[in-house]
């Protein structure tokens, strides 16, 4: 099972799996500082929707050398 470093948001409702490839790397710390708190405090999103939203927006605000954004596939 996962474990979410988000501390933001209810638990998510269902179970979290991962594959033991997944499970075996530790994530990348999360740096982005987002502005979701409207939606967290109406409980839309679950801390595992926030990690996931969070390592996307982090990766997609990376900059490449010629100043365009990084795909999310680097």
């Amino acid at each position: 099972m996962s474990t979410v470093p988000v501390l933001e948001g209810p638990p998510h409702p269902d179970p979290i799996v991962e594959t033991a490839s997944l499970a075996s790397v530790t994530p990348p710390d999360i740096t982005y500082s987002h502005h979701l708190q409207d939606n967290l405090a109406g409980a839309e999103l679950s801390d595992a929707q926030l990690e996931t939203m969070l390592y996307a927006f982090q990766r997609f605000g990376r900059r490449l050398p010629d100043d365009s954004r990084a795909p999310a596939s680097c």
